[in-house]
């Protein structure tokens, strides 16, 4: 998936900094993909993001894990 890649590939970047590219990149995800009836799977897709985003987040420092519960 293209959005793992992008958290691989970012996963040197600040936290907050990958959360707000993160967090707009699945916002226009939504409103394009948005329509009726697809909620479902607009929520796994959602799910499958932050598991990859977390996952590479979990490659990191523990400072920076730190960094991440405070958000």
């Amino acid at each position: 998936m293209a959005a793992t890649e992008w958290c691989r590939r970012a996963m040197h970047r600040p936290v907050r900094e990958q959360h707000k590219e993160l967090s707009e990149k699945l916002a226009g995800h939504w409103a394009y993909y948005g329509t009726i009836g697809n909620h479902g799977l607009l929520d796994r897709f959602r799910a499958a993001v932050r598991g990859g985003w977390r996952k590479s987040l979990a490659r990191r420092s523990a400072a920076a894990r730190h960094e991440v519960e405070a958000l």
